[in-house]
């Protein structure tokens, strides 16, 4: 599991603003960005930090060493608190409570490209379910402008500068590579929806519908049916139903941008929420592997052209979190950290009871 590009664009009608879009993995190499993390700044006083090498583009830099460069703290993985694991109560004898506290294992790492900050956060739960959480702070990339006030709130219209002391509004996407071995390499992909059964004879019946998803190509959320997805495994729990673990989608945005926006046609990854490819060991990311050298689409479009089918194949599952920007003037000059929802890998007939219950009662 791994990010593979951010997308990101400004919305300000002006011709010193419609050129500015980046790709923060393909241009900039964020992972040549990243931060040494600082205790207690950073990180909690209990993390345990380790170090990152990468490549010296530049070569050996001395006589007898090789081309690396070592980057000291720049992964973090530490547990935390994280409320009510499970709790209930039995009302005989005399409301007999059970309860248990949650622990979270966090892995972070961040980064640093121009004016922004990107933290990222994989949370590993003791029910099983993996979570990601996005932190976006820094200084936002201002402007300057000729006017001295802002529309009033109450005048309709459409506030298309953004705040006046700040950044223009602007749009984050960042797709992510999820190459998932459910009980082994062969997977399939199911989509659930949820619907109102009408022909029951009660009006309060619903239940999930089930569809798989037969060959490579996108998808997209829908809330109003709470459309989500199943990576299902080759063999089968004790219900006789495959095991699986589910792709339930988090922070959702789409461009608004003209369809035509050349940042867009370089990056449409961004243009659907999910995308789904038989594993190839070249196709590692969203937007291709050089997006500001490429003459042509790369990436996913053209990883999933030929439609392959996808029955019992090893699978990559590529899911884009998308984020709106909307700025206000507590955003200068430096941005408080605002978290969003990533995405959710919860297990869905992995376990044939809820694994938390093992879960150790701390306070006896």
């Amino acid at each position: 599991m791994a990010l593979s590009e951010i997308y990101v664009y400004y919305g300000l009608g002006d011709e010193n603003w419609a050129w500015r879009s980046a790709f923060e993995v393909g241009e900039y190499n964020a992972g040549m960005l990243v931060q040494s993390l600082e205790v207690n700044r950073d990180i909690p006083e209990n993390a345990k930090l380790l170090d990152g090498v990468f490549f010296n583009d530049k070569g050996p830099v001395a006589k007898n060493k090789t081309g690396e460069i070592v980057i000291p703290d720049i992964v973090a993985l530490y547990e935390r608190h994280a409320g009510i694991l499970w709790s209930r109560t039995r009302p005989e004898p005399e409301y007999d409570r059970d309860t248990r506290y949650a622990r979270e294992l966090v892995v972070t790492w961040n980064c640093w490209i121009g004016n922004y900050i990107y933290s990222f956060d994989w949370i590993f739960k003791l029910d099983g379910s993996i979570e990601t959480r996005i932190l976006l702070t820094g200084t936002t990339l201002n402007r300057g402008t000729n006017g001295t006030t802002e529309a009033s709130a109450p005048k309709v219209g459409i506030d298309s500068n953004g705040v006046l002391v700040g950044a223009p509004h602007h749009q984050h996407f960042f797709s992510f590579r999820l190459d998932l071995d459910v009980d082994g390499p062969l997977n399939r992909l199911m989509e659930m929806e949820v619907a109102h059964l009408p022909d029951t004879g009660f009006k309060n019946s619903f239940a999930p519908t089930m569809q798989y998803i037969e060959r490579e190509g996108f998808r997209d959320t829908n809330p109003l049916t709470l459309r989500h997805w199943h990576v299902e495994g080759s063999s089968t729990n004790v219900f006789g139903k495959p095991t699986s673990y589910a792709l339930e989608p988090g922070e959702v945005a789409v461009p608004y941008s003209a369809a035509d926006f050349p940042g867009l046609a370089r990056a449409v990854f961004a243009q659907h929420q999910l995308w789904v490819t038989r594993y190839q060991e070249s196709e590692l990311y969203a937007a291709g592997p050089f997006p500001n050298q490429a003459k042509t689409v790369a990436g996913l479009p053209e990883y999933v052209k030929d439609a392959a089918s996808l029955a019992n194949q090893d699978l990559v599952i590529w899911y884009t979190v998308g984020y709106t920007h909307i700025t206000r003037p507590e955003d200068y000059p430096v941005m408080s950290a605002e978290s969003i929802g990533g995405f959710r890998l919860v297990p869905r007939g992995f376990f044939t009871r809820n694994p938390a219950l093992d879960v150790a009662d701390q306070s006896r």
